[in-house]
């Protein structure tokens, strides 16, 4: 039962992830703003992030159109 199982989560094609991201990557959007955390990266590829600003913390979703890797 177990190979079974095994065969077809082997058949189910990765999530889609363009930048090529994953959990803990430091991204930015293209528009600018503060360094935010990638903590998941969905099946359908939208990638959640976390920041701090004003002391608070912050979460959100984002199309991987509108951010980009940060370079600092």
């Amino acid at each position: 039962m177990s190979q079974l199982i095994e065969k077809l989560l082997g058949s189910i094609p990765p999530p889609p992830n363009p930048l090529g991201l994953h959990r803990g990557d430091v991204i930015r959007l293209k528009s600018g703003g503060p360094q935010m955390t990638v903590i998941d990266v969905s099946i359908r590829g939208i990638i959640t992030c976390e920041w701090f600003a004003n002391e608070r913390l912050h979460r959100a979703c984002f199309a991987p159109s509108s951010i980009a890797p940060d370079k600092n």
